[in-house]
């Protein structure tokens, strides 16, 4: 067989394997991020918001619209375009992904047949990569297709670099560039790019002849970093101080990237970063592989140094987590370009201790438990509830697993169940401080839920004592809106006080504070504090709402001094004296029951007072006889966002849709349905 037949066998047996191997993601559902970024998106329906794409953050591109890093414009293009040709039906997605992945594994075997022309490393390299479990993750959750998009461009950018340091043609050149920018567009870790062309450039010895296009190049980079920075850019967005030393805990998730990547069997879903940071022995392979960096200045094999340079490169984004402190500071997606181009130094170092045939036939041995490790992964992304299920029991001993697993639990009312899991962490794990916090938060919720009110009180006083404000933002939020929300203004009050005197005049705090003042009817003060919030460094998104409610509460005071009952009941209500708010508005349904805005206001009172039973019997009135759908819509928003009851929330909207069929945005409704019951299932 002539080596152009062969190359042409080997390719399709590649892509056919590969495609075998990870076809199954396809029939994924819907996770995380996907929900923001694709099901409740209103900015991917239309292909008219596409100038937003490229003229406005990643996030602010969404429900959301929070400001803030990110810069995916072509990210958000393959969304629309998605949403066109499949609406929201889920396999699609995963489709684009899954072909995204294959064009990536394609790409690879052709750069590395295009650098020596050497079709066994070419061949072997890229079927490790494309079967491999540690690349799992973007290739199966759709918002993961970031990497896939980066990586494919950064790739093809190599290729025609490659290409043209052959030929030397203009067209080689213009699709180098125009690969970059797109690589660019698609995820914020494309950065590294140039640092990656250099290299290629130095291991094909033309550096001198380069220089020009090396500096146009440099010059699209730092244009495109600028686009970049003005669009999305928010220090505000940047994850608040955690324990992260960032040298040694650099290593160590070197050391995880570089074993798991060499070494993919028993590939967990989700990196338990406390246990890499914790452990002295991820140090070694991390410093190994700093060592044989060298190999590339002082080329004992330039092929070698060469892919292991690059590799480390394509690393570089992937410590940024850690230097910025992210939540998230390791994950497995973040070294899929690593992976692509580290796979080659396997078969260069068996090629070399054995010879080109042993080396062939061992790489096909060790790829039967890595595709077998890759198949039994594929259905992880079918649902949350079923990813941290099958993580957990991947993975029991995983501290990040267990609390996201346990919290899991919690999310979809199996209250008791993730407590058990989360205080079995607790008890017999090592665990760092973010981990740590994480979990007690799980916990409290947990306990708030099952009205164990004193439990999940103690445990956040204790989070907020025993740690720095900065690290304790939302055990203060859940603790402070716990008590107000409860009528409990004194403890809100004691608890803001408290922590001005721990931490000084923090912002958050001063408005805060402003808050408690407004509901006691301390105008003045509330608005004495507001102003030294803003002196102090608070937002005004922070500041508005304690604006908006000094507004309402001295409106609602003006109309009570006239003799406005049922503004008297709201100003009662809001202050927290539900006793008497319920009082008064008793008197005035007996007086006028047909008046449905006061069912409206009994359905909150009662929930507010965990009168359930009492609830459901006032919206079902309020239901039955309403023949305004917004009245009936206001009792969804209250039961959704002000009672986080998706059960409740599920209920009211299904009767909504059912008795007013000709409202507005009915498909948006149902969508939001869909989600909900999704989300009671632990989707």
């Amino acid at each position: 067989m002539n080596k152009r037949r062969l190359t042409l066998l080997l390719f399709a047996v590649l892509i056919v394997t590969v495609f075998s191997i990870n076809v199954t993601v396809i029939g994924g559902g819907f996770l995380w991020d996907d929900y923001t970024l694709i099901v409740n998106n209103p900015k991917i329906t239309t292909l008219k918001n596409i100038p937003d794409f490229f003229t406005k953050g990643f996030w602010e591109n969404t429900q959301k619209q929070r400001k803030g890093g990110y810069y995916r414009p072509l990210i958000l293009l393959s969304y629309a375009i998605d949403y066109q040709i499949y609406r929201l039906k889920p396999w699609g997605y995963h489709l684009t992904n899954l072909l995204v992945h294959l064009g990536v594994v394609a790409l690879v075997f052709l750069l590395l047949f295009s650098l020596e022309s050497d079709l066994m490393l070419s061949f072997a390299s890229s079927l490790l990569f494309g079967i491999s479990p540690f690349i799992k993750e973007p290739v199966g959750w759709i918002s993961g297709r970031t990497d896939l998009f980066a990586s494919f461009f950064i790739i093809l950018s190599l290729f025609f670099l490659n290409r043209y340091l052959n030929n030397r043609k203009t067209s080689s050149l213009l699709f180098f560039y125009l690969s970059f920018i797109l690589a660019m567009f698609s995820k914020e870790s494309a950065f590294i790019f140039p640092a990656l062309a250099i290299a290629l450039i130095l291991y094909r010895g033309k550096l001198k002849e380069t220089l020009k296009e090396l500096l146009v190049l440099i010059f699209i980079w730092a244009g495109l970093m600028g686009l970049s920075l003005f669009v999305s850019f928010n220090p505000g967005s940047l994850s608040p101080s955690r324990a992260y030393s960032f040298l040694p805990h650099t290593i160590k998730a070197l050391g995880y990237y570089v074993f798991k990547i060499l070494i993919p069997y028993n590939v967990p879903p989700v990196p338990d970063y406390p246990s890499i940071f914790n452990s002295p022995l991820l140090m070694i392979p991390g410093i190994l592989f700093l060592i044989t960096l060298f190999t590339f200045a002082y080329k004992p094999s330039k092929k070698f140094g060469f892919f292991t340079t690059a590799a480390f490169i394509s690393l570089i984004p992937s410590f940024g987590p850690i230097l910025l402190t992210s939540p998230t500071p390791v994950a497995n997606r973040f070294a899929y370009l690593a992976a692509a181009l580290l796979y080659p130094i396997i078969f260069i170092i068996l090629r070399a201790v054995l010879n080109e045939g042993w080396a062939i036939i061992l790489i096909l041995i060790l790829a039967i438990p890595v595709a077998q490790n890759s198949l039994s992964m594929n259905n992880l992304y079918v649902s949350e509830n079923n990813f941290w299920n099958r993580a957990y029991k991947m993975s029991p001993d995983s501290v990040v697993v267990s609390i996201d697993y346990g919290l899991n639990l919690i999310s979809i009312g199996k209250y008791e169940e993730g407590l058990k899991v989360l205080s079995s962490v607790e008890k017999n794990r090592n665990v760092d401080v973010t981990s740590f916090i994480l979990l007690q938060l799980g916990k409290s919720r947990a306990y708030l839920q099952m009205n164990r009110d004193h439990d999940a009180e103690k445990i956040l006083n204790s989070l907020l004592e025993k740690y720095p404000f900065d690290l304790t933002e939302e055990a203060f939020d859940h603790l402070f809106y716990h008590y107000v929300f409860n009528g409990k203004i004194d403890n809100a009050e004691d608890l803001v006080n408290r922590l001005l005197k721990k931490e000084g005049k923090h912002p958050r705090l001063l408005v805060a504070l402003a808050r408690v003042k407004a509901i006691e009817g301390n105008y003045s003060d509330a608005e004495k504090l507001l102003q030294s919030a803003k002196s102090n460094g608070a937002k005004t998104s922070e500041m508005k709402p304690v604006e908006n409610l000094i507004k309402r509460m001295k409106y609602l005071e003006e109309l009570a001094s006239k003799g406005n009952r049922k503004a008297e009941a709201a100003l009662l209500y809001a202050k927290g004296n539900f006793t008497k708010s319920e009082e008064i508005l008793s008197k005035l349904i007996e007086e006028n029951p047909s008046d449905l805005l006061n069912f409206l206001f009994l359905f909150r009172l009662k929930m507010r007072q965990k009168q359930k039973n009492d609830a459901i019997a006032a919206l079902n009135f309020l239901i039955d006889n309403a023949t305004d759908y917004r009245l009936v819509e206001e009792a969804f928003k209250s039961a959704w966002y002000e009672f986080s009851d998706a059960k409740l929330s599920a209920y009211i909207l299904e009767k909504l849709l059912k008795k007013f069929p000709n409202q507005p945005k009915r498909k948006e409704k149902i969508m939001i349905l869909q989600y909900i019951k999704e989300k009671l299932k632990g989707g």
